[in-house]
């Protein structure tokens, strides 16, 4: 039996398509981030998104260590926050799927500014730095491309 399978999820085993998964959330129109680019470019970005499940409670950024990742929620929720001076958490943002977080590093080297964690069994895709680059710079129209030339 000869089996194939596309990005989306989608098999053809003589003729007969069967839906094995989602649409790849990085594939999307309506994140924001992604709008300016077209299809072949998001397709490009969800091939080389790894994508990984985190049980609840999992820290998926420290304040204050380096990244070059951006995170798109695929399910789940994530808790942006700070720690003050004695400790106490300020919450700063809530995510959830379709949403997207660490996106300053794809355009910056600076320590992180908050720490993420989860707030349920949370499903993320993460784009590297470099793959993000990569399908900007073929895409010169993107606003984002702006932001990787300086």
């Amino acid at each position: 039996m000869l089996l194939e399978a596309d990005i989306y999820g989608t098999c053809s085993v003589i003729g007969v398509h069967v839906n094995t998964s989602e649409v790849p959330i990085i594939m999307r129109e309506d994140i924001s981030l992604f709008a300016g680019l077209d299809k072949a470019e998001r397709e490009f970005l969800a091939v080389h998104a790894v994508t990984r499940v985190f049980p609840k409670h999992s820290i998926i950024i420290n304040e204050g260590d380096t990244s070059d990742a951006l995170y798109v929620v695929v399910s789940g929720r994530v808790k942006a926050y700070l720690s003050d001076d004695q400790g106490k958490e300020i919450i700063l943002n809530t995510h959830g799927p379709g949403e997207y977080f660490g996106e300053m590093a794809l355009f910056d080297d600076a320590p992180r500014s908050a720490s993420v964690v989860t707030l349920e069994k949370t499903r993320l895709s993460i784009i590297s730095r470099s793959d993000f680059e990569s399908c900007v710079e073929r895409n010169p129209q993107h606003p984002c491309r702006l932001l990787l030339i300086g």
